[in-house]
């Protein structure tokens, strides 16, 4: 029900369309990720890869450009670090693999590390 309201507010289709922030992240799903640790020479884990592929699963291309942030936080909340993918359009169905690498402070272990992910469009500075 919700797709068909979207669809009658946005118009669905080949018209491209800016939705929103919260429908922007209805629209985009992440599939197939991995995190590829990087260590020091101490053994200490001193980053992380993501590879990970972005899907758009709406009706319509998103075609204003937008940022994935993708930040790494603790259990409780504590961000450890972040990096950030730009989009510029994105197609209906559309999968893009992304490659990120964020760096923080040596630790022993991911162990409750967990991933966030958002996604704002460019001009809402968010």
């Amino acid at each position: 029900m919700r797709w068909l309201i979207i669809c009658l507010l946005l118009g669905c289709g080949s018209v491209p369309i800016s939705p929103e922030n919260e429908l922007l992240s209805d629209f985009m799903s992440i599939t197939n990720v991995r995190r590829q640790p990087i260590q020091n020479p101490a053994g200490n884990i001193v980053g992380v890869i993501i590879l990970a592929d972005v899907v758009n699963t709406g009706p319509v291309p998103i075609i204003s450009p937008f940022i994935m942030t993708w930040k790494l936080r603790t259990a409780d909340s504590e961000e450890i670090a972040r990096a950030t993918h730009r989009f510029s359009r994105f197609d209906a169905g559309q999968v893009q693999r992304i490659a990120l690498t964020i760096e923080f402070a040596p630790r022993s272990s991911l162990s409750g590390v967990q991933n966030v992910v958002t996604f704002y469009f460019e001009e809402s500075n968010q």
